[in-house]
Parts: structure tokens; sequence; C-alpha cells
């Protein structure tokens, strides 16, 4: 095979098609996107998904309970994988409002 083939169908001498170089790179791209956006790698720790565990922890919670404590969780998940210490400070963003608002009896469910 040679550079000129590279991205062209081709087959064998009975027919059978063979997979080229883009057809298998459309492949693996789609998989790859598949991958990033139904299970990123930086929401899952061991055999946890983030999201599994965020909906364990608000089953009892509701309203803007469920929602500051679902996203504390989400970015002190992937601090280390992807935001670094932005996480971490957006997870402490979270966690001050839900003080604040339970000290305040803000809260509404």
């Amino acid at each position: 095979m040679n550079d000129s083939m590279i991205g062209e169908k081709s087959t064998f001498p009975w027919g059978s098609d063979v997979i080229t170089l883009s057809s298998l790179s459309s492949i693996l791209d789609k998989s790859v996107l598949e991958e990033k956006v139904n299970h990123p790698s930086h929401y899952n720790q061991g055999s946890v998904e983030c999201i599994d565990a965020i909906e364990s922890a608000t089953k009892e919670l509701s309203g803007v309970d469920s929602f500051c404590t679902g996203n504390a969780i989400k970015y002190m998940w992937r601090w280390k994988q992807k935001g670094g210490i932005d996480d971490l400070k957006k997870a402490k963003w979270y966690i001050e409002r839900l003080i604040t608002q339970w000290e305040n009896h803000e809260i509404i469910d």
C-alpha cells in the first residue's frame, strides 16, 4: 500500500472490503466523542460514576439544596483530573452558598 491509497476503498481479489485508514479514523473519532459525552474519564472514579453518586447523595434533597449539593460534589469529584484549583473554588462557592442559606433560613424547597 502506498500513500496515494490511504483513504481509498480497497478490496481483496476475492471481493472483501478492507477497512481503510480514513474509515477507521472516523469510527474511532465517533467512539472517542461518545466516550467524552457519555462517560468522561474525569467523572469516573473506580467503579462509581459521578452522576450516580450525586443521584444517591441528593435523593432526599430538593430545590436549591439538591442543586448546590450536586454541584459541590461534581466539582470535588473532578478537580484533580479537570479543573484543578478552580474546581475546588467552585465547590467551595456552592458549599458556602448552602451554609449561608441555611444560616439565614432562606432555603426554598
